[in-house]
């Protein structure tokens, strides 16, 4: 079984799960800001799909995603909405990753630039995989960035 506990940032204190199978939690939050919200799970390699979005309220901004190589058999990560306007990394996704959603966001041109620079250098299993990026803003990567895209396209990804 799955454990999964998530701190919302707001003080509003931690909600587990528990269980074997899909979970939607959802939290609304009383005032726009940016909160950490911190998930922490039993054992992550049980984890195959992982997807955090806001409500569109741009309440909820992702600020970071920590820990992310922890999820050792993870697929898929999907981090939308259109709070996501700032990415910092700590550590790099999961090897087995084949899907990375990076959608509805505010994302600036050098912002890009920098997500896309960091996902080049990471390394991931061989086949093919999917770099899904949709702009809110018409924010384009500058030439940073499409050499990023240009090398990530010759290591087999598909970008979108």
């Amino acid at each position: 079984d799955i454990e999964m506990t998530i701190n919302w940032g707001d003080g509003s204190g931690a909600e587990s799960f528990t269980g074997t199978s899909y979970y939607e939690p959802s939290h609304t939050y009383s005032a726009p800001g940016i909160y950490r919200v911190d998930f922490t799970f039993n054992d992550y390699s049980l984890i195959n799909v992982f997807n955090a979005g806001t409500d569109l309220s741009d309440h909820c901004n992702v600020s970071a995603f920590h820990n992310a190589s922890l999820f050792t058999k993870i697929t898929e990560f999907d981090i939308e909405g259109t709070g996501l306007k700032i990415w910092s990394y700590s550590d790099g996704f999961a090897p087995t990753t084949k899907y990375l959603w990076f959608s509805d966001n505010y994302l600036s041109s050098a912002q890009m630039d920098k997500l896309l620079t960091y996902i080049n250098g990471l390394t991931f299993n061989a086949g093919s995989k999917e770099l899904h990026m949709w702009q809110i803003t018409g924010a384009q990567p500058t030439s940073v960035g499409l050499a990023a895209i240009n090398s990530l396209e010759s290591k087999g990804w598909s970008i979108y």
